[in-house]
């Protein structure tokens, strides 16, 4: 098998499929599986791009001994966020859910938000956006404002878990 490698070209002959790699080197095979992953959705915030993977991050599993005991955030009102949330709660001292909609009912099962309602250590925040982040090498804080007042506020955090889908990376 090839694994991390750019796949360029994929042609059938017969009962044969030919794959070629960005080298150069072409794959003959009786089957071929390709693993595309996906591409994260963002929350086009300029002052947050530079803290991927310094304080911001898109996938929650594995991510318990760097969150214990810390206060973390998780953006997103569906069923990934949910579950980051219920996971990170295990081991974080404090888990701040940050949902742009006035419900957690409109993208989010009922099983999840009942769970989440129980968790003692979870904050839920509805009706929140998103505008900035802040830090030195890490991110240290993020900037959020109340939709319905206009309040905003500094929340400071260890991570920033940013749950709001994926997309299939497929354009070749």
């Amino acid at each position: 098998y090839v694994l991390g490698r750019t796949a360029l070209k994929l042609k059938a002959e017969g009962l044969d499929r030919i794959l070629t790699l960005n080298d150069g080197t072409q794959i003959t095979a009786r089957a071929v599986l390709i693993a595309t992953g996906a591409n994260y959705r963002r929350l086009d915030i300029p002052s947050l791009d530079r803290f991927m993977g310094a304080g911001v991050y898109f996938v929650a599993g594995g991510m318990g001994r760097i969150v214990k005991d810390k206060d973390v955030v998780v953006a997103g009102g569906g069923n990934s966020a949910g579950q980051a949330v219920t996971y990170l709660s295990k081991y974080a001292r404090k888990v701040i859910l940050l949902i742009r909609s006035r419900t957690m009912e409109e993208r989010m099962s009922d099983y999840l938000i009942q769970e989440i309602r129980r968790l003692p250590n979870v904050v839920i925040r509805l009706g929140t956006d998103i505008l900035a982040g802040n830090g030195r090498t890490h991110l240290e804080e993020i900037t959020v404002r109340n939709r319905s007042t206009g309040e905003q506020e500094s929340v400071p955090l260890a991570a920033f878990f940013v749950m709001i889908g994926a997309l299939p990376n497929t354009q070749w």
